[in-house]
C-alpha cells in the first residue's frame, strides 16, 4: 500500500504541475483595438520595405495624403505619363488636317477640310481654320461647322469686286464643347458671286478637359 502511495502521489505531482503550467501558458493574438499614434516612424522602416505589392487597394486615399505632401520634386521624370491619368484629366491634345490644295469653290454648300477629334472625355475644343481664296470678281463664304453647311453666325466672307486676278487670305478660330469619343469639325464653303479657288486650307482641333468660365 505505501509503494502504491507513492506512485500515486508521484502521478498527482506531476498531474498537478502540468495543470498549473497549461493554466499559466500565455497564446499569442492578434490586437484587433490597437490605437497608436506615430509609434512607427520612418526610421524604424526599412529601405524598400513598404513595396506597392504589400500596399491594398484603395488603402491610400485623398483624405490620407497631407496637402502639398505629394509635388513635383517626389515625382520621377517620367514616372507619370497621360496613360496614368483619369480621362477626365488628361492633358490637351490637337488634330489636324492640311497640306497643298487648289480647287474649285462651288456654287452649294461643300466641306474642304474635315477632322475628327477622338476625345478621352467630356470637355472642349478649340478649332482654327486658315485658307486663301483667289479669282476675280468673287465672294466665297466659309465657317468652321459640326455639319455641312455654312453658319451665318460663325461665317467669314472673302469679296473681291476687282477685275484683278488676286489671293485672299482668311481664318476663322471657334470653340466647342465636346463629348466623349469622336467629335467631327468641318470647314465648309461657297461661292455665290464667280468662280474662285480655295487654296491650301488648314484645320486643326485642340481638346482640353475643361473650362474657365
Amino acid at each position: 500500500m505505501g509503494f502504491n502511495w507513492k506512485m500515486g502521489g508521484a502521478i498527482a505531482a506531476v498531474a498537478l504541475s502540468m495543470g498549473l503550467g497549461m493554466a499559466g501558458s500565455a497564446v499569442a493574438q492578434t490586437a484587433t483595438d490597437l490605437k497608436c499614434n506615430r509609434c512607427v516612424s520612418k526610421g524604424d522602416i526599412g529601405k524598400k520595405a513598404v513595396t506597392q505589392g504589400k500596399i491594398g487597394t484603395e488603402a491610400v486615399v485623398s483624405d490620407k495624403i497631407k496637402d502639398g505632401a505629394v509635388n513635383s520634386d517626389k515625382i520621377a521624370d517620367g514616372s507619370v505619363a497621360p496613360g496614368d491619368l483619369s480621362d477626365t484629366a488628361q492633358p490637351a491634345g490637337i488634330v489636324y488636317s492640311s497640306g497643298d490644295q487648289d480647287v474649285l469653290i462651288a456654287g452649294g454648300d461643300t466641306i474642304y477640310r474635315t477632322i475628327t477629334l477622338n476625345a478621352p472625355a467630356d470637355g472642349y475644343a478649340m478649332v482654327n481654320a486658315s485658307w486663301v481664296v483667289y479669282g476675280l470678281n468673287i465672294t466665297a463664304r466659309c465657317s468652321i461647322t459640326t455639319g455641312s453647311t455654312v453658319e451665318t453666325t460663325h461665317m467669314v466672307e472673302v469679296e473681291e469686286p476687282g477685275a484683278a486676278l488676286i489671293n485672299l487670305a482668311a481664318a476663322a478660330v471657334r470653340g466647342f464643347p465636346v463629348t466623349a469619343g469622336n467629335n467631327t469639325f468641318n470647314l465648309v464653303c461657297y461661292a455665290p458671286v464667280g468662280t474662285p479657288n480655295i487654296r491650301d486650307s488648314s484645320l486643326v482641333a485642340m481638346y482640353v478637359p475643361g473650362n474657365y468660365d
